[in-house]
């Protein structure tokens, strides 16, 4: 029979349409179909027949389409760091993808995704306010689309090549996010959080790990002996494992954390935490003059915010990710060598760390009159 019903593996109640075919050269395919719907089962059936005739006839390797890759990706890849992250881009390439056999994207079809993208835009569930994507969600989007090729090309061998896919270049004034707090006005931001928020912001001062790597952090990840902290490389945004060297005041906060959660290191009334980009964290912001915290019309507080002229913060906004911008700006200020930093924050690539090197000068004073070398005295004999 060449199409019959079995219970799914997942779930044992529910049937999904399995493809039986033998080849004429005996070869037997057997593989589940993944549907419910004889109707898609039998177009399978008959693409895999056709495919499969082809391979064996003529040596004519089968035409994969974009879905079936997406499923691949996923099915591979279910613990990825960022999986929102993908699903969110991958919905938008759905649109222009979907149906597409991989042979069929080339340079041209990257580049008409590329200007879709940029001219998209998304909504703010609560004010309803239609904003233009920035060049980084732009490169966001190209950066999902070549992994996913990538699983075709190096995992799968599905295609023989990847096609063009080039980052749009950043404007000037998108290149580097400069925004960090000097130690006061940490300490100011601090007095005005909640307790459970202190420590997750003293911590995330004290290591420069991200807000997911901080919220998420385990008992099982830290070594207080070695005074480090392991996360493997789906917890982190790279892909590699990472060890985070924990200095003592690092130390000091994860022993106040101690024995409130059998698993979890951050908690807040015995949960663990699940996100710092809270309404508190925003509210903090705003009483320590660091960004204004506005409400959308539909959110009713008992206190009018922002409390100040908007002139009087320092940011129009700042994000929770800022805190590790603070933490390699207090670095680059105190000395650290950049590749030190590097290695410290766990970036792959050096780019992402020279944007601090205009804080990193101290070890240049040294050489600075190297070039000065004319005295009073040269200057009175013209």
């Amino acid at each position: 029979m060449p199409i019959y019903k079995r219970p799914s593996k997942k779930n044992k109640k529910k049937y999904v349409w399995f493809i039986d075919i033998t080849l004429s050269n005996g070869t037997r395919i057997r593989k589940s179909s993944k549907t419910d719907d004889r109707q898609k089962a039998e177009r399978l059936h008959d693409k895999l027949k056709s495919e499969s005739w082809d391979l064996t006839n003529f040596e004519k390797k089968p035409e994969y389409y974009w879905e079936e890759l997406v499923t691949e990706y996923l099915n591979e890849r279910g613990h990825l760091a960022s999986p929102d992250y993908a699903i969110k881009n991958i919905k938008f390439l759905n649109k222009y993808l979907t149906g597409v056999h991989l042979s069929a994207i080339d340079k041209n079809m990257v580049k008409h995704i590329t200007n879709e993208r940029i001219k998209s835009t998304f909504q703010r569930k609560k004010n309803g306010i239609k904003y233009k994507v920035t060049v980084t969600t732009v490169n966001h989007t190209l950066t999902v689309l070549k992994a996913i090729l990538n699983e075709a090309l190096k995992e799968l061998k599905w295609i023989k090549k990847l096609p063009e896919i080039k980052k749009i270049k950043k404007h000037r004034t998108e290149e580097i996010r400069k925004v960090w707090l000097t130690k006061t006005e940490a300490n100011r931001l601090i007095k005005e959080l909640p307790t459970h928020l202190k420590a997750l912001v003293r911590f995330s001062l004290a290591t420069g790990l991200r807000h997911a790597n901080v919220t998420q952090l385990t008992w099982s990840a830290i070594n207080f002996k070695d005074k480090t902290a392991t996360f493997f490389g789906d917890e982190v945004k790279n892909g590699e494992d990472m060890t985070t060297l924990l200095n003592d005041n690092a130390i000091a906060v994860l022993l106040k954390e101690k024995g409130k959660h059998p698993t979890r290191v951050f908690t807040y009334k015995g949960k663990p935490v699940k996100s710092a980009n809270t309404k508190a964290w925003r509210k903090a912001l705003d009483r320590a003059g660091i960004a204004p915290y506005i409400p959308s019309d539909d959110i009713k507080d008992s206190k009018i915010y922002p409390t100040k002229d908007l002139d009087q913060y320092k940011y129009r906004q700042f994000r929770y990710h800022d805190l590790r911008h603070t933490w390699a700006s207090w670095h680059a200020q105190n000395g650290t060598p950049l590749i030190v930093l590097q290695e410290l924050g766990g970036w792959k690539v050096f780019d992402m760390v020279n944007r601090y090197a205009h804080f990193n000068k101290k070890h240049l004073s040294v050489y600075a009159n190297n070039s000065h070398n004319l005295s009073d005295e040269d200057e009175d004999e013209e």
